[in-house]
């Protein structure tokens, strides 16, 4: 997943995601988990994402286990978001943890619940809320 994000593979990461799939950041910007189809959720990450220079998001320390349902991972998160533009050189990192529920389909192990729990977070936290809510890229 992180890689998909991080390389702006939109396509790719929309066949990760189950639909339907829940998806929480409540511990980042409130409100309530979101249910939707995956491909949606991959989109709506690209129109925020692709306003930022860059991302990385370093994913580490993996715990999984079998459920009934599938399977679950746990691990541990650092992501950086880079401004552009009028925000060239500010910079957002949030880290914490990914909890992730897949199951498995005839094609693939999909994404179908996935949390980010924030522990802490450093930088100019406006620019995650500016890129949510500036208009989306005009592609030439």
């Amino acid at each position: 997943m992180a890689w998909s994000i991080d390389a702006r593979e939109w396509n790719a990461l929309g066949e990760i995601f189950d639909d339907p799939l829940v998806v929480d950041y409540v511990s980042v910007f409130g409100g309530q988990p979101q249910t939707l189809p995956g491909h949606e959720f991959a989109a709506y990450l690209g129109t925020v994402l692709d306003r930022f220079a860059g991302t990385q998001h370093l994913v580490t320390n993996h715990r999984a286990w079998a459920t009934t349902a599938g399977a679950l991972c746990v691990s541990q998160v650092q992501a950086t978001h880079a401004g552009a533009g009028a925000a060239a050189g500010a910079r957002w990192t949030g880290s914490g943890s990914y909890r992730i529920e897949l199951r498995r389909t005839p094609e693939a192990w999909r994404i179908f619940h996935y949390i980010f729990t924030v522990s802490w977070a450093a930088g100019d936290r406006d620019l995650m809320r500016t890129a949510r809510r500036a208009p989306a890229p005009t592609i030439p």
